[in-house]
């Protein structure tokens, strides 16, 4: 990692940080999706479901705070400047809710596209 020491270097910083949101976004969903394949369906009065939404909550989690962690503690120390250090964190607190947000939504489209599937249990549609 190089130091930012320019608006350019900040700019383009802040470029890579939305990319490598969306590559946490899908990595995350796919994880979810793997877990809740993973998670076997119950006999009798299934709640296997309340099961699958504790997984995807909590792969969202590790991956929010992953990536909170990774560009505050080690992204944040190569920026030099007070200015770009305040810029860098806005970027960063935006992406998060983009994070949060485009998970919840690609998560919730996934489960009513695929409503006969684990992943799909999630949302308990179906009796």
């Amino acid at each position: 990692m190089i130091n930012v020491t320019t608006s350019k270097q900040l700019h383009a910083l802040q470029t890579e940080t939305w990319v490598w949101a969306a590559v946490v976004l899908l990595v995350a969903l796919f994880v979810a999706w793997g877990i809740s394949t993973l998670i076997s369906w119950e006999g009798g009065k299934d709640r296997s479901y309340i099961k699958r939404r504790w997984a995807c909550g909590i792969v969202w989690a590790v991956a929010w705070i992953g990536f909170f962690l990774y560009n505050d503690l080690y992204v944040m120390g190569h920026i030099h400047k007070a200015p770009y250090k305040t810029q860098f964190s806005h970027t960063l607190w935006m992406t998060l809710g983009a994070l949060t947000l485009g998970y919840v939504v690609l998560l919730v489209l996934l489960a009513l596209v695929t409503p006969n599937s684990k992943l799909g249990s999630i949302l308990h549609l179906k009796k």
